[in-house]
């Protein structure tokens, strides 16, 4: 299984408050600790930094096997009025299972943006209020083979 992780929204508020980045990291090695076959990609706009590893926990940063390549898409402010945003991170998600020869691996992502998948995207765990204990509670079942 291979867990496709964004950090702002999930793992903390965005914009982070004062001395809450990574907030709900120990939650989240909590359920990794468990399920040690789980390989991590990054999918969050963190990995466009060329620094992001150095600000990443160590227990999280032991987990991460890569990272998700990056489509460009337009800046939200420029999109013309009705415009429907295609769902980039999702496009990211597969393209990095095509380049890592990993269609058939089973995949979640934990995202707090809903417009970067498609509708209805059976593996993604939207994260509206930080990775808590439904967040918690639907990735051990993804994780264990259950239905969402």
């Amino acid at each position: 299984m291979i867990l496709f992780l964004d950090f702002d929204g999930v793992l903390h508020d965005f914009p982070p408050p004062v001395g809450g980045l990574w907030l709900h990291l120990p939650r989240l090695m909590t359920v990794l600790g468990d399920h040690p076959d789980v390989a991590v990609v990054i999918s969050s706009s963190w990995r466009c930094s060329e620094d992001w590893l150095d600000v990443v926990p160590a227990e999280l940063r032991a987990r991460v096997v890569g990272f998700t390549p990056v489509i460009p898409r337009p800046i939200r402010k420029q999109y013309p009025v009705g415009y429907v945003p295609e769902p980039v991170r999702y496009q990211e998600i597969l393209r990095y299972l095509q380049l890592a020869r990993k269609k058939d691996v089973p995949w979640v992502a934990l995202d707090d943006d809903r417009t970067l998948f498609p509708a209805n995207c059976q593996n993604l765990i939207l994260c509206k209020g930080g990775f808590q204990d439904q967040e918690e509670t639907a990735l051990r079942a993804a994780l264990a083979g259950q239905q969402r």
